[in-house]
């Protein structure tokens, strides 16, 4: 008999990041239709983003359930940190998959976060070495 297994709420969210990129990429042009307004504001959703791949990154290590586990656990946390509804987040997410142009320039502005804090946490540690 074949034991299930459970596919984490983080792994999803991966497999449709890339999903989309892919799909970002066969694209040829975006029709010109009017923004929906997300649940998330765009600056708060981009922090968010940030920190989910933060985490994900974190977790990279870790396997089996412990890995659900710490994934479930750095959600919760990133959700409470930025004072998010978890529904708000992927209904954010479920309207950007329809405008790809406009998920772009969010994750541009995510990668430019992570470089940013990645370029903090090393002069922290230059300063904490002398």
């Amino acid at each position: 008999m074949h034991k299930k297994e459970r596919i984490s709420l983080p792994a999803l969210l991966i497999f449709g990041f890339f999903l989309f990129g892919f799909a970002m990429l066969s694209c040829n042009h975006q029709r010109r239709e009017e923004k929906k307004t997300l649940p998330l504001p765009e600056d708060k959703l981009v922090k968010v983003l940030a920190d989910v791949h933060i985490a994900e990154v974190a977790g990279q290590n870790t396997i089996g359930p412990q890995r659900d586990s710490l994934e479930a656990l750095y959600y919760r946390q990133i959700f409470a940190i930025h004072q998010v509804d978890s529904a708000d987040f992927f209904r954010s997410l479920t309207i950007l998959q329809k405008e790809p142009e406009r998920m772009r320039e969010i994750y541009d502005r995510v990668i430019a976060l992570i470089g940013k804090t990645e370029v903090r946490e090393k002069e922290k540690q230059k300063k904490n070495q002398r």
